[in-house]
């Protein structure tokens, strides 16, 4: 469970460059096709402190769906690495998991980040 996991690669790392802090990029660690057993079959991934856990073929890169998921994750470890830990996090989600502000801000950061990228893409590709 506690593998090094890969830093992010050369693009993934451009990609994101922009919308991260850099010692979130430079600190995450990716690990594919491994999740902690008491994860929730209908969930893809989980972040514990600066790793990033994939389910298998949950993450495919340079597709949109992963790189809102990767955003999203990557958020998650900025805000790890800024001072939440899983007693806040779990504090916040007693209302319900859509309403944890850490989610929340979460799935508005993935989709604003994998909307400006691929908005990137479209224009260079004209």
């Amino acid at each position: 469970m506690f593998e090094q996991g890969r830093p992010l690669s050369a693009t993934e790392h451009a990609l994101f460059q922009p919308y991260y802090q850099r010692h979130t990029l430079y600190k995450v660690r990716i690990i594919e096709n491994k999740v902690p057993f008491w994860l929730r079959k209908d969930m893809c991934a989980v972040v514990l402190g600066h790793r990033i856990f994939f389910r298998k073929n949950a993450y495919q890169a340079n597709t949109s769906q992963s790189l809102e998921l990767l955003a999203h994750e990557l958020t998650h470890v900025e805000q790890y690495l800024t001072g939440m830990n899983v007693f806040k996090y779990i504090w916040a989600s007693r209302y319900g998991y859509r309403q944890n502000p850490y989610e929340v801000e979460a799935y508005a950061k993935g989709a604003y980040v994998s909307a400006q990228i691929l908005a990137g893409r479209r224009a260079n590709s004209v």
